[in-house]
C-alpha cells in the first residue's frame, strides 16, 4: 500500500511540473565548484557559513594561454603610512585593545568618546561606560517610563554601537556582580541610625541610587566623596570604596585577602570619610557576622547530621553483632552434643580353648572395638556391633588368661577388664 501512495505521489509531482511548464532541477546537474570556486547554487553548499554569510563570488575565468598582464603605472601619490603618534600623545586602552585617539581617525571610536557629557552626567556612548550598572539602569529605567529604550548618546542603528548591553539587551558583567554584591549585603534596620558615620554615607541615609547621585557630585572637588563613587569601576568590577558596597561580604573579603598578602585595601583609608569603612577599622560589617552566623549554624547542622548518622551506624552495628551473636549460639544450641557412651566388660566363661566376653553398653546398635593385650604376646582385636539393647557377646578362640580387655566405641575406652 505504502509502496502505490509512493508511486501515485511522484505521479502528481510529476504532473504538477508539466502542468507549471517548470523543469525540476536535480541536485546532480549542478556542480558544486566553478572553476575551483564553491558553487552557492548547489544545496550541499547552500547550507554552509560560506555560502549563509556572504555572496557566492563570480566565477573564474582562466587567463588565455601566454597571457602577459599590462604593467601599472606608478601612483601620482603614493601612500604615505599614517605618522607615528608623537610623544607625550594620549593613548587609550579598553581592555586588551589600544589606540591613539589623538588620531582623526580614530576620533569616531567609542573608546576615545569622551567620559562624560557636557552636562557632567556619564557619557554611555563611552566603550568603558557602556558595561557599567549606571548606564544599564539608565535604559532600563527609560525603557519603563516609555521613553528612549537605550539612553539618548547610544544609537543602535549604527554598527559601532551594536554590541553595547543596551542594544543587546543582555546585562553586562558589572550588573551580574552588583546583584550578587546586594544579595549579600546586610538589610539595614527599619530605623537606620544616620547618625552613624559608616551608615550616614549608604543610600538609606543619603536617598542615592545608581542613577541618581547627589547634584553636588558633579562638582570636581567632591569627585572623592565616598557618597559620589560609582557602584562600579571602569573595567565592571565592584567599587569597594562605594559605601553601599563597602558594608557586603564580598568588600570585606577582598579587604582580608590584600591584607594577608600585605597589601592596601581597595580603599584610601587616609582619605576623608573613609575612616569609618570596615575595611579601615577592622570592624566586620553586619552582614559578614549574619554570613558567619549562617554558616556556624550550617556547620553545626552538618556536624550534629554526621554524629547522628555515625550513631546510627554504631547502633545498627551493634544490632546486627547481637543478632548475628545470639543468631549463631542458637545455632550452635541446636547442634546436638554427640552422647557419651558408658558400659562395661565381662568375662562370661573362659576353657583350654576358647574365652567368652559379655558387653553391655547404653547405647544400641553401637560399634565397638575389643582389644585384647598381654605383654610378650601378640595383640588380640575384633570389632563387633552392639545389638537393640546395647549387648554383646564376643568369643576368642583361645584363652585368654593374663590378657587384659578392653571396650574402644569411638576411639574412647569405655571400660576394662583384667582375667
Amino acid at each position: 500500500m505504502k509502496r502505490i501512495l509512493k508511486i501515485l505521489s511522484a505521479i502528481v509531482i510529476g504532473a504538477s511540473f508539466i502542468l507549471t511548464g517548470v523543469t525540476p532541477v536535480v541536485a546532480n546537474t549542478i556542480p558544486l565548484t566553478i572553476d575551483g570556486v564553491i558553487n552557492c547554487a548547489h544545496p550541499d553548499n547552500a547550507i554552509t557559513t560560506t555560502c549563509r554569510g556572504e555572496v557566492p563570488p563570480p566565477p573564474v575565468t582562466p587567463l588565455p594561454a601566454g597571457y602577459v598582464p599590462a604593467p601599472v603605472p606608478p601612483s601620482a601619490t603614493p601612500t604615505v603610512p599614517p605618522p607615528a603618534p608623537a610623544p607625550g600623545s594620549m593613548i587609550t586602552y579598553s581592555g586588551d585593545i589600544a589606540i591613539d585617539c589623538a588620531l582623526e581617525a580614530s576620533k569616531s571610536s567609542p573608546i576615545c568618546a569622551p567620559r562624560t557629557n557636557p552636562d557632567g552626567s556619564l557619557n554611555c556612548a563611552q566603550a568603558d561606560n557602556a558595561i557599567t550598572t549606571t548606564c544599564w539602569e539608565r535604559a532600563q529605567a527609560d525603557k519603563k517610563s516609555g521613553v528612549n529604550p537605550v539612553p539618548s548618546e547610544v544609537d543602535c542603528a549604527l554598527e559601532k554601537f551594536k554590541n553595547y548591553p543596551v542594544c543587546t539587551g543582555v546585562a553586562p558583567q558589572a550588573v551580574i556582580d552588583f546583584e550578587k554584591s546586594r544579595a549579600n549585603a546586610a538589610p539595614l534596620p527599619e530605623m537606620v541610625n544616620c547618625a552613624d558615620p559608616m551608615l550616614a554615607q549608604t543610600s538609606a541615609c543619603t536617598n542615592r541610587t545608581t542613577t541618581d547621585l547627589p547634584a553636588d557630585c558633579a562638582l570636581s572637588e567632591n569627585t572623592n566623596l565616598p557618597r559620589c563613587q560609582p557602584m562600579t569601576l571602569p573595567d565592571g568590577s565592584i567599587n569597594c570604596a562605594q559605601p553601599d558596597n563597602a558594608i557586603t561580604t564580598t568588600c570585606w573579603e577582598q579587604a582580608q585577602v590584600l591584607k594577608s598578602f600585605g597589601a592596601l585595601t581597595a580603599v584610601n583609608c587616609n582619605l576623608p570619610g573613609y575612616l569609618s569603612y570596615p575595611a579601615c577599622t577592622g570592624i566586620k560589617p553586619q552582614a559578614v557576622i549574619d554570613y558567619e552566623k549562617t554558616s556556624s549554624v550550617k556547620k553545626l547542622n552538618q556536624e550534629t547530621a554526621t554524629v547522628s548518622n555515625e550513631t546510627a551506624t554504631v547502633k545498627t552495628l551493634i544490632e546486627t553483632t547481637t543478632v548475628k551473636t545470639v543468631t549463631e549460639n542458637a545455632a550452635i544450641a541446636e547442634v546436638p552434643q554427640e552422647a557419651k557412651v558408658s558400659g562395661s566388660v565381662d568375662l562370661k566363661s573362659r576353657n583350654t580353648k576358647t574365652t567368652v566376653l559379655q558387653i553391655d553398653l547404653d547405647l544400641a546398635k553401637a560399634k565397638v572395638k575389643v582389644i585384647a593385650t598381654k605383654k610378650g604376646s601378640p595383640t588380640l582385636t575384633q570389632s563387633v556391633s552392639a545389638d537393640s539393647n546395647g549387648d554383646k557377646t564376643v568369643t576368642f578362640k583361645r584363652n585368654l588368661k593374663g590378657y587384659t580387655i578392653k571396650i574402644v566405641v569411638d576411639g574412647e575406652t569405655i571400660d576394662s577388664l583384667k582375667i
